[in-house]
């Protein structure tokens, strides 16, 4: 089948024009110009002026030809020409996008893109490919006579844009800036703390930035994700979140970049309700093109949803253990359910599988028992014992922690399907005090986006035994 070509709403530049139709009418037109001009002179004069017309006849051919063939060069410079820097332009600006990672996710529909549709500033006319060609070189013109950037480098970035997939066209509320996009969809049954991590998470990335020393930037994608955030804070503030009702993504953005970096890294938090890991709701369960893209995935455990160290917990008589909400179902049925459903996503595949970051947060983390074992105190002393790095310490604290209450099948299902994985242990609300609390919030995702951000580096931060 022949594949249809994408017209655009815009003025073709004349040397983008084939230069065969270009060269055929041009000899097209000067040979029969010529020949008129003999056959008209021919005719009236033949007789008697044959023996003039014949030596111009000779003259003119060839000196026509000649000009002919000077036409053909300089047309073949000129689009030659053309058609390489139009090929360069093209391709510099395809390898900036490929080498930076730029795309754009719609938090509408969940798909990803490399360049969302432009709008004309002046017609509103939809330019879906509005990068060097055909079109224009630096810049083309739209149908209506404006001049439209075709590169990053000329602020193509400052137009309005709409998602380019026709059953959506979000209107993105911002300028779409030359961002990395790293997507973290957030998984955890019920009542794990998946959305009170994930506000106290953004808070903490927030004041990790205000830092001089840390020589980062955040910002929110809009006035709107900012007011958001801080509405779920001051909840947060004064009792636990209420959970996810929904079965979909609700997706938090934000900038999280390192100060004066040209590409920034636009995140996109997923926040999944846990019924949609209920084995006996696999039905709602809808395949989402996140998982398509991603790279990076957070796990959040509830530690009270160990039968064996929820016992514990009664037995030591924790104070207020009422206040944690504690999952329904037992941590080993939540994250077979979990592994279960997110078979449900092709794209997941055990080669793909290998190479996406997993980040598992353990949270309740002001639980007594918890400090005692997985604790900062317990870490910093295992990693002076057993002279490695913070992070590695905390994987053997979580792996025993693990293994002492009979919930291994968790470990051994992450270890079978991942190989790059790090354990955290956050606290955002304390059940004992009652009151927001955030501790180690941030961690997991400044992790998960070291990981894939190429311009940052928090080697010395992972890898010291604070």
């Amino acid at each position: 089948m022949k594949k249809q070509r994408l017209e655009e709403p815009a003025r073709t530049k004349l040397f983008w024009i084939p230069i065969y139709n270009i060269l055929f009418y041009t000899v097209k037109e000067i040979l029969l110009d010529v020949w008129d001009l003999a056959s008209t002179v021919g005719n009236k004069f033949f007789r008697l002026l044959w023996v003039v017309v014949f030596p111009f006849l000779l003259v003119i051919y060839p000196a026509t030809c000649l000009v002919l063939l000077l036409v053909i060069i300089v047309l073949l410079f000129v689009t030659l020409v053309n058609y390489i820097f139009g090929g360069i332009s093209y391709v510099v600006d395809s390898l900036y996008l490929k080498i930076h990672g730029i795309g754009l996710v719609c938090p509408a529909c969940n798909n990803k893109y490399q360049l969302p549709t432009y709008i004309c500033p002046s017609c509103n006319a939809q330019h879906k490919n509005l990068r060097p060609g055909k079109y224009g070189i630096a810049k083309r013109t739209c149908k209506c006579g404006a001049k439209l950037p075709t590169t990053f480098f000329n602020g193509r970035q400052h137009l309005d844009a709409i998602c380019p997939n026709p059953a959506c066209r979000y209107a993105f509320k911002s300028k779409i800036l030359p961002a990395r996009p790293i997507c973290i969809p957030i998984i955890g049954g019920v009542s794990s703390g998946k959305t009170s991590l994930i506000n106290a998470g953004i808070d903490g990335l927030n004041k990790y930035c205000q830092i001089p020393g840390n020589k980062m930037e955040f910002e929110y994608c809009s006035h709107e994700d900012e007011q958001r955030h801080k509405r779920n804070l001051e909840i947060l503030k004064t009792r636990n979140t209420d959970k996810t009702h929904k079965q979909q993504f609700d997706s938090y953005k934000f900038y999280f970049s390192p100060q004066g970096a040209k590409v920034k890294n636009r995140v996109y938090v997923y926040d999944v309700a846990g019924e949609v890991y209920d084995a006996k709701k696999q039905n709602i369960v809808e395949k989402t093109q996140v998982f398509d893209f991603t790279n990076s995935l957070l796990f959040v455990l509830d530690p009270l949803s160990i039968d064996d160290f929820y016992d514990d917990c009664v037995q030591a008589k924790v104070p207020n253990l009422e206040r944690y909400k504690r999952s329904d179902r037992s941590m080993n049925d939540v994250v077979t359910n979990m592994i279960n459903s997110l078979g449900v996503f092709e794209s997941l595949t055990p080669e793909r599988c290998k190479k996406v970051f997993v980040a598992i947060v353990i949270t309740k983390g002001d639980l007594p028992l918890i400090k005692d074992q997985i604790g900062d105190e317990y870490v910093a002393e295992l990693a002076k014992q057993n002279r490695t790095t913070w992070n590695r310490a905390k994987n053997i604290a979580c792996e025993q922690f693990l293994d002492k209450y009979q919930a291994m099948n968790f470990l051994n299902i992450i270890r079978d399907k991942f190989e790059k994985y790090q354990f955290f242990t956050t606290s955002s609300w304390s059940g004992e005090q009652n009151k927001y609390v955030a501790e180690n919030a941030e961690d997991p995702f400044l992790w998960l986006i070291d990981m894939e951000s190429p311009e940052i580096d928090l080697k010395t931060k992972w890898n010291s035994n604070k």
